[in-house]
């Protein structure tokens, strides 16, 4: 398979944050508004953690935590594993099954982050890139299929 890298996927948008001292409620807004499953947790600039849908089930509502009155800093996951751009799909597919995690941050330059990488978008490249890869193999095939054709004489 050729090495696709995370910087040659498709940026959907652009990574949205929220602060610490956020409300619970308010995140959940924020992602249901734009159809996304995490936010980065940003502080004075600075990546500090991040607050994903499973946070929310696990640290919120399971525990009785009202979202109206809980701060993101209560439930988020802090210091977060995070990529560069330039580190391969298939590296951010292997941190994440080995780390039970379905969002990265993505870093583009020394502490700016620019992407939040999901697994479904993992999983999406690797479909695309496999089911490319499969199509010219078959092409390949079918064409030396042709050339040991025997042409018949009429």
């Amino acid at each position: 398979m050729t090495r696709l890298l995370i910087q040659d996927l498709p940026k959907k948008v652009e990574m949205i944050s929220i602060g610490p001292d956020a409300l619970v409620r308010w995140a959940t807004k924020v992602m249901a508004r734009r159809n996304i499953g995490a936010l980065a947790v940003v502080q004075d600039g600075v990546l500090i953690g991040i607050v994903s849908e499973r946070d929310i089930v696990r640290r919120c509502v399971a525990e009785d935590k009202r979202p109206g009155q809980t701060r993101i800093r209560e439930i988020m996951t802090p210091n977060p594993i995070t990529l560069g751009r330039d580190q391969s799909v298939l590296t951010a597919l292997a941190v994440m099954m080995e780390n039970n995690v379905r969002h990265l941050p993505i870093e583009c330059e020394a502490g700016k982050f620019c992407q939040m990488l999901s697994l479904k978008d993992v999983i999406m490249a690797l479909r695309k890139t496999m089911e490319k890869q499969i199509l010219n193999f078959l092409l390949a095939m079918a064409e030396d299929d042709l050339d040991n054709v025997i042409p018949m004489h009429r």
